[in-house]
């Protein structure tokens, strides 16, 4: 979404999925149901995990992009003022939200679609050939960098590079990424 400085990849683009429901004059309420039913049930194999976001949490994302997704500014004048425009935190943090890591990787240990980042720098993982190997800088580095490179073991191949495709994350980025993994002890 634009008015949330999304750069992700996984899943679509929210301004584009509403832009036509909002010119033909849906209400915003629908809107709003439509992505509550998105966030409960996801469509199969969408990429996007059941209940990513839950309760008032769920009912408020839905409210933020039933009141703004699809919304063009220059178009809108009234957007300018109606939408928030959510800051996105600077560095790593910013960029786990803005190019949509959360949607596969949580930062407090629950499970996820992919590992968890929370303890993740410093520890040994088994990968699918059964090689074991510590999360260290470089592992991180490569794995943002060249999602199939390496994958841990119980996850498959090409979900996360068809998300993030090889070289798609600026090696700088990727590092601030990788930096901001290091803190989530």
């Amino acid at each position: 979404m634009r008015d949330a400085g999304a750069r992700g990849q996984v899943g679509p683009n929210l301004d584009e999925a509403f832009e036509q429901s909002r010119a033909e004059g849906f209400k915003e309420s629908t809107i709003k149901n439509v992505v509550l039913d998105q966030i409960r049930f996801p469509t199969t194999n969408s990429g996007m995990p059941a209940d990513l976001v839950t309760g008032d949490d769920a009912v408020n994302v839905a409210a933020y992009v039933a009141r703004c997704a699809g919304r063009d500014p220059e178009k809108d004048p009234k957007a300018e003022t109606e939408c928030p425009n959510i800051v996105v935190a600077p560095g790593g943090e910013g960029l786990y939200v803005s190019l949509g890591c959360q949607g596969c990787h949580s930062i407090d240990g629950s499970a996820s679609s992919g590992p968890t980042f929370k303890g993740l720098f410093g520890s040994t993982v088994e990968l699918t050939n059964g090689q074991k190997v510590k999360v260290d800088e470089q592992y991180l580095l490569d794995s943002i960098m060249d999602p199939d490179k390496q994958i841990v073991k119980g996850y498959q191949p090409g979900v996360m590079a068809s998300a993030v495709p090889k070289g798609s994350v600026p090696e700088d980025q990727a590092q601030q990424l990788v930096d901001y993994i290091k803190t989530l002890r």
